[in-house]
């Protein structure tokens, strides 16, 4: 098993050269469409017979300025904290499937099978509720978001109860079911947190939002990998429930949603 971790290596390096390849050849220099009012002005070029003054004033006028300091929300900072914290407390809870399954008679192999089906169907729900948010329920991320945790939560309930009583535990069918459809709603709030994220940090630009989150869900990662060990599968499905719960009711009392881009540049 442990001659093996260095192909893990190899792999994910291979892997992480896909969408670099991919980007250098498809992705073009600059977007189809600028990303706020700023952006636009600066790519056009002044009015035929305006004077340059006209178009540097109207350039002053706009709120986002490189050298204003940035004042972020509370929405903004409790948005960003619970996607990180719920990314962190999942990432610690999956490395203690093995510990979790094992005894209710599911093999190692097949708890890695199972953790590659859920991995799947998050990625495929991530994309789905991305299209979805776009063409059907723009500006509705905040309720998405809730109602996406919210089924996330009842497949967590529904499989720690599978675990812990003994007249479902011999279901492997349900224990597959319950923890896919509970990897698959949650891994669909991922962009939708991101793009929330970019409308109330707006109109500082959206790197700032993605970095900012990127590096509060690495570092509560880290956090709970490295508490892999002392953690047991038994509690980790009940914290895994509460701070669902947790994150849940702090993201529908502390965020209030703001859709600051101007809707006219999203096409």
């Amino acid at each position: 098993m442990i001659a093996q971790i260095p192909n893990i290596f190899y792999f994910s390096a291979f892997v992480s050269l896909l969408p670099l390849i991919g980007s250098i050849v498809y992705l073009p220099k600059n977007p189809q469409f600028p990303p706020n009012r700023s952006q636009q002005l600066l790519r056009e070029p002044p009015p035929i017979g305006a004077p340059d003054s006209d178009h540097e004033m109207l350039l002053s006028t706009l709120p986002e300025s490189k050298t204003t300091p940035t004042h972020y929300s509370t929405s903004f900072i409790a948005l960003i904290v619970l996607a990180a914290a719920l990314s962190g407390m999942t990432d610690g809870w999956q490395g203690c499937y093995q510990s979790i399954l094992n005894p209710v008679g599911i093999s190692d192999a097949d708890v890695g099978w199972i953790g590659f089906a859920t991995c799947c169907a998050g990625n495929f729900a991530a994309i789905s509720s991305g299209v979805l948010m776009d063409r059907v329920y723009r500006r509705r991320l905040k309720p998405a978001i809730i109602v996406f945790l919210t089924i996330s939560l009842i497949s967590t309930i529904w499989f720690t109860l599978a675990i812990s009583l003994d007249s479902f535990s011999d279901s492997q069918f349900v224990l597959l079911i319950s923890i896919i459809i509970s990897g698959a709603f949650r891994e669909a709030c991922s962009p939708l947190f991101y793009e929330l994220s970019a409308e109330l940090i707006y109109p500082q630009q959206e790197s700032q939002s993605g970095g900012m989150l990127v590096f509060l869900l690495n570092m509560f990662a880290a956090i709970m990998i490295s508490l892999d060990d002392s953690l047991t599968g038994d509690s980790m499905n009940f914290v895994m429930c509460g701070v669902m719960v947790l994150v849940i009711s702090s993201i529908a009392i502390f965020v209030n949603e703001e859709y600051k881009r101007p809707s006219t540049f999203f096409h």
